[in-house]
């Protein structure tokens, strides 16, 4: 996917964090890319998304982005370690970096926020990656 899309999903999941469901979506899009990504874009997307983030929540320049670099960055280094079909290893990462972007950026944490983004981004993820599977067996036939 190229970046320019990427900007364009991140922009259109901040609008619908910051007016209709107030739910991390930035955090879901940096971690999805810091896991599934081949490149090291993600720090590009992590810090534009950050700045998306400050801009519609009117928080210091820089505060998201910093949160989400870190993430993006502690997840992104270790990714070949966690990479697994287990939903327990997602469970935990989401949960985790949550936990994280929240301590970061707010100073505050919900227990049941955390495991109610994990269960979600978990989903999100093994939608992603089983459709990415499904695309690289079909570029294999192909070739």
């Amino acid at each position: 996917m190229s970046f320019t899309v990427l900007i364009l999903i991140t922009f259109v999941m901040l609008l619908v964090q910051t007016t209709l469901i107030p739910f991390d979506w930035a955090l879901v899009l940096v971690l999805s890319e810091a896991l599934l990504a081949k490149d090291k874009e993600i720090a590009w997307l992590a810090f534009v998304t950050g700045l998306l983030l400050d801009l519609f929540l009117g928080k210091p320049w820089g505060l998201s982005s910093a949160a989400l670099l870190i993430i993006a960055f502690l997840v992104f280094s270790v990714r070949r370690y966690l990479l697994t079909r287990k939903l327990i290893v997602v469970y935990m990462i989401a949960f985790f970096g949550e936990f994280f972007f929240n301590y970061l950026l707010f100073r505050s944490f919900n227990l049941l926020r955390a495991g109610f983004f994990a269960m979600v981004f978990s989903l999100v993820y093994f939608f992603f990656s089983a459709k990415e599977i499904k695309d690289n067996q079909e570029l294999k036939l192909k070739i």
